[in-house]
C-alpha cells in the first residue's frame, strides 16, 4: 500500500471512531482470493459495516462509479460474505460503505450503503 493510501484509511478509521463513534473490529483485512476490506467496524445500531478507503491528491470530484469499478465492486461483495462466513456472523445487519480522503483540502467525503447486498 503507499503512502497516501495508508494515511487516509488512518485518518477514516479514525473519523469512523470520533466523528461517527463505530468501534472498529479490523483494519486491512485479507479475504482469500477476494482481496482486502480497509475498514471493518460496528456502528451505532450494532450493524456490521465494510469500508472501503479511496484517497487521491486533487481537487476533482471523485463519484463512486470513478472510486470503485464493477471488478472491485464484486470483490468487495465477495469478501464482505467470506468474512461473515468465516465468523459465522449470518445473522448481523451489515453494509458496505465507501470513504474518499482528499489529501490537498483534508476532506473526507463518505457514503453509506453503496453496494446491494
Amino acid at each position: 500500500m503507499n503512502i497516501l493510501g495508508k494515511q487516509g484509511e488512518e485518518l477514516v478509521a479514525d473519523y469512523l471512531k470520533e466523528s461517527l463513534k463505530y468501534k472498529i473490529v479490523a483494519k486491512n483485512y485479507m479475504c482469500d482470493q477476494f482481496g482486502e476490506i480497509d475498514i471493518i467496524c460496528i456502528d451505532k445500531e450494532n450493524r456490521y459495516v465494510f469500508v472501503e478507503v479511496k484517497s487521491r491528491t486533487n481537487d476533482k470530484f471523485m463519484d463512486i462509479n470513478q472510486a470503485i469499478n464493477y471488478r472491485k465492486r464484486q470483490a468487495l461483495k465477495m469478501a464482505t460474505k467470506f468474512y461473515i462466513s468465516k465468523n459465522r456472523l449470518q445473522n448481523v445487519s451489515y453494509r458496505i460503505d465507501l470513504a474518499t480522503y482528499n489529501k490537498n483540502t483534508g476532506k473526507i467525503d463518505y457514503f453509506e450503503d453503496i453496494l446491494d447486498c
